[in-house]
């Protein structure tokens, strides 16, 4: 196939599919501590920190399920609805349950394993509700963000295959994969943004690394023939390859040219598949006096016994 290189720079980002905030439902105070440290890693469903509920509507919801399990019925469920609203655990609710006491003392726990990126929470720290006490990000899977020129931008599809190369790992390439193409065109640059997805199993790539991408884009037809450029003798009129014939002879062909994508360009009349052709030297035959010698010596050839 013939194949049209496209460049960019971008930086690597966080995906947003994989971010996470752990924000507070109801007023309260940080009794505790668990995850102390921005940078670390934690996995899902570990406990972040523990807080003491200063929130009188929360409380009343909890007076309300404990009411419903002395009834019975449909409305347990429905109470217990109502504290899962507020950010409170099936397992606080389940020891509500056994003790028939509520909980004045709840636990944060991770909604996802990966990074802290942002712990704005200190013990004995008053938070009220809406107010972000965690944000965790899974970095096994990573975005990267890059400007793409307008003129190159209609090259680019989701699902084509990018090289990323950056200066802070001089000869290191990563594989990534064009996930999505931004619809706004950056009117002072003239530039568009095309999102990538690379994999960082390993944790190499960090937030923010400056990244250069080169996307391989299909052009053309995937069934036509593409040569060196350099091969083809263009007078402006015609365009010509010379087709070997055997015994050191070759044919001037007319042929019909497509897409040009780098040194190569598509032939889309005139060559059938297999056919070999004079890739080297023929530049020199490029002016049209030297076109017209070149075809007189080659026909004259082509004619002796």
């Amino acid at each position: 196939d013939l194949v049209r290189r496209v460049w960019g720079a971008g930086a690597v980002m966080a995906d947003e599919a994989r971010v996470a905030l752990v924000t507070a439902r109801f007023d309260g105070f940080v009794e505790r501590l668990d995850v102390r440290t921005t940078g670390g890693t934690v996995t899902a469903g570990e406990p972040l920190l523990r807080a003491w509920i200063e929130s009188d509507e929360l409380l009343r919801k909890q007076a309300d399920y404990l009411s419903a399990l002395s009834r019975g019925g449909r409305d347990v469920e429905r109470a217990a609805q109502n504290l899962r609203l507020f950010g409170i655990s099936g397992a606080t609710i389940a020891e509500m349950a056994r003790t028939r006491a509520p909980a004045r003392v709840v636990t944060f726990e991770a909604p996802l394993g990966g990074t802290v990126l942002e712990k704005p929470s200190l013990d004995g720290m008053r938070f009220a509700a809406g107010d972000t006490l965690f944000r965790i990000a899974d970095l096994s899977s990573l975005w990267v963000v890059a400007e793409i020129a307008e003129q190159d931008l209609a090259l680019v599809r989701p699902g084509q295959t990018a090289q990323l190369s950056m200066p802070a790992m001089p000869g290191e390439m990563h594989v990534a994969i064009v996930d999505f193409v931004y619809p706004d065109i950056d009117r002072t640059t003239r530039s568009g943004r095309v999102r990538l997805v690379v994999p960082n199993a390993d944790g190499r790539l960090k937030l923010g690394h400056f990244v250069r991408v080169e996307i391989g884009t299909p052009v053309g037809d995937e069934a036509a023939l593409a040569v060196p450029a350099a091969s083809v003798i263009d007078d402006g009129a015609r365009q010509i390859v010379f087709v070997a014939r055997g015994d050191g002879l070759f044919e001037p062909r007319d042929v019909r040219l497509g897409a040009r994508a780098g040194a190569d360009v598509e032939i889309k009349e005139g060559l059938a598949a297999g056919e070999e052709i004079v890739t080297s030297g023929i530049f020199l035959i490029d002016a049209e006096s030297n076109l017209q010698t070149a075809l007189s010596v080659f026909t004259t050839e082509a004619a002796a016994p």
